[in-house]
């Protein structure tokens, strides 16, 4: 998030005609920062049984997107590489949220009974 506010500001002073060298830096940031979480949370969603496995699933797509739309244009110089895969992490994103809302409520289960928690 850090990364991801400084380079908002970084644009904009962009925008205002300020150019500093670190955009560089904090755009690398952000992308890295980004694909580490989501192929972190993606393999752990896949592991664990806290959300649906298609929500892992989504999550390893999404990271996947990003690394095509960052570097997919030097395998395929077209300028609709980068749009395209752009689309589908706004797609993947939209399918995480609507999976996620439609996943049942967790205060809707059981309380463990202090047996299985010992255990």
């Amino acid at each position: 998030m850090v990364c991801t506010a400084a380079l908002l500001i970084s644009a904009i002073l962009s925008n205002l005609g300020v150019d500093h060298p670190i955009q560089a830096v904090l755009g690398l940031g952000t992308v890295a920062l980004s694909l580490i979480t989501y192929l972190f949370f993606g393999v752990a969603i896949l592991h664990t049984d806290s959300h649906a496995t298609l929500v892992g699933a989504l999550l390893l797509v999404a990271a996947v997107s990003l690394l095509f739309g960052m570097f997919g244009r030097v395998a395929l110089p077209i300028g609709v590489v980068g749009t395209a895969a752009e689309g589908a992490l706004f797609v993947t994103h939209v399918a995480i949220g609507y999976r996620l809302m439609a996943e049942p409520d967790s205060r809707d289960h059981a309380d463990l009974s202090p047996e299985t928690v010992a255990e």
